[in-house]
């Protein structure tokens, strides 16, 4: 009875060891045998090409746009000047009209410049005299320039003199000899005489002082 347990015994041992050992081998087995899953390694990402455009300077101020990016990629060239996207020409980059640049003495009209320029340095006489002085003949040479820069304009010069002793006349004579002397300055600074008119108004328009008085005013018409 022993004798015939024995080789059940057996065969049962070797039912439970082969299945134990075989998957032992298939564990160290150098080759993955066949049927068995096999685990795939990660792939090595390959090294990424630079981009010719990021190292060109020309393209130094590109944007690159990525998914869902609705801006607009731009390229600056260096030392090029940016224009704002969506500002017209000819006006400011927040929309609002341009600022009228500052008249400058130039574009003045004759009339404003001959009357800055006397304002400044009025043209006055010494007593009892119809020649220039320095300052008197520097504000006749200005307004020659104005008025040559203005073909289209005409001058009327006023004399005047003080309130001087001696009759009407003598005054009247004088304050006509004062516009003819800055009429001829005009005509030496390029100004055709056919554009100048003179009159002598005496003392008949005094100014604060005496000083005041004996002057030239312009009329631009």
């Amino acid at each position: 009875m022993a004798a015939r347990r024995t080789p059940v015994l057996l065969w049962c041992a070797a039912l439970v060891a082969v299945p134990t050992v075989l998957a032992g081998v298939s564990t160290v087995w150098p080759g993955a045998p066949a049927g068995a899953s096999a685990v795939a390694a990660p792939a090595t990402p390959a090294p990424a090409t630079p981009d010719p455009a990021m190292s060109d300077p020309a393209m130094s101020g590109s944007v690159a746009s990525g998914p869902g990016d609705t801006s607009v990629a731009t390229a600056v060239a260096p030392d090029s000047a940016v224009t704002v996207a969506g500002a017209p020409a000819g006006r400011a980059d927040d929309g609002s009209a341009p600022t009228a640049p500052a008249p400058t003495a130039g574009t003045l009209p004759a009339a404003d410049q001959v009357a800055a320029l006397t304002a400044a340095s009025p043209v006055l006489f010494a007593p009892d005299s119809a020649e220039l002085g320095p300052d008197a003949a520097g504000t006749v040479r200005a307004i020659a320039e104005a008025l040559a820069a203005a073909p289209d304009a005409s001058v009327l010069l006023v004399g005047h003199v003080a309130d001087t002793p001696g009759p009407p006349e003598t005054a009247q004579l004088l304050s006509e000899q004062r516009a003819e002397a800055v009429a001829d300055a005009l005509v030496a600074g390029g100004v055709d005489r056919a554009r100048i008119t003179t009159v002598g108004r005496g003392a008949a328009e005094p100014r604060d002082t005496r000083a005041a008085s004996r002057r030239v005013e312009f009329e631009i018409r």
